[in-house]
């Protein structure tokens, strides 16, 4: 939880905690996401391009979990067998 994100103010807060707001405080609660749906290596690769675009993965977790090589132009690279038996 991060009290008043966008303010000089800004304040991570513990798990449990009580506090007194002022009016016009601001509370931010933070999850962290679900594990996703389906089998990783039927995402699409245009999707996980998109991801990588997006800053979600990283390039190195994109041919590691979903198998799809992209370059740091966050393009399809030269396809791999991996990627190829993929794309069938």
């Amino acid at each position: 939880m991060i009290l008043n994100p966008h303010r000089p103010d800004r304040e991570e807060l513990e798990p449990i905690t009580t506090r007194q707001l002022s009016a016009g405080d601001v509370i931010r609660f933070e999850r962290s996401g679900g594990g996703g749906y389906g089998p990783p290596q039927e995402r699409s690769r245009e999707a996980v391009i998109d991801d990588v675009h997006n800053g979600y993965i990283s390039t190195e977790s994109a041919r590691m979990i979903y198998g799809c090589n992209v370059d740091e132009d966050e393009k399809l690279a030269p396809n791999t067998g991996k990627d190829q038996k993929r794309a069938s």
